[in-house]
């Protein structure tokens, strides 16, 4: 008798035994689908908090000096054509700022200065993506 009841008992130890391990996988991938999905939810996050469409950035001189006054032109550039872009000049801290680009994919920055020395970045991003573009200058010539 003693012996069938331990003999019960082990099998109904085993079956929890299984029972925990199975429960322990199914965890496992609960938590990893929980955190796939955590981390996409992020990302979109992420992404809808930087879609704006800003481009920004400082021009500087070769010394690290910014350049205030300086027209920055950013121009979509299609497969065959050049439009129209906007314009603006660098503030007192050589800082520019673009907003409302979001339909910009493949674009040109131009930079000029008032000694007419002129740098171009050419750029594709996402679109609507936010963006910053540093220039540096050659003061030598």
């Amino acid at each position: 008798m003693k012996k069938q009841v331990y003999t019960t008992l082990r099998q109904i130890a085993l079956l929890f035994e299984a029972l925990t391990v199975r429960q322990l996988l199914f965890n496992r991938f609960v938590i990893l689908v929980v955190f796939a999905l955590a981390l996409s939810g992020s990302a979109q996050v992420y992404v809808s908090m930087n879609d704006s469409g800003t481009i920004e950035g400082q021009v500087v001189d070769q010394n690290g000096e910014p350049v205030e006054g300086a027209q920055v032109t950013v121009q979509e550039l299609g497969i065959r054509n050049q439009y129209d872009g906007d314009t603006t000049t660098t503030d007192e801290n050589g800082y520019y700022k673009f907003t409302g680009q979001t339909q910009l994919l493949e674009f040109r920055v131009r930079v000029t200065t008032e000694d007419a020395q002129t740098v171009e970045r050419h750029h594709l991003y996402f679109q609507g993506q936010n963006t910053d573009i540093n220039v540096v200058l050659d003061t030598e010539g």
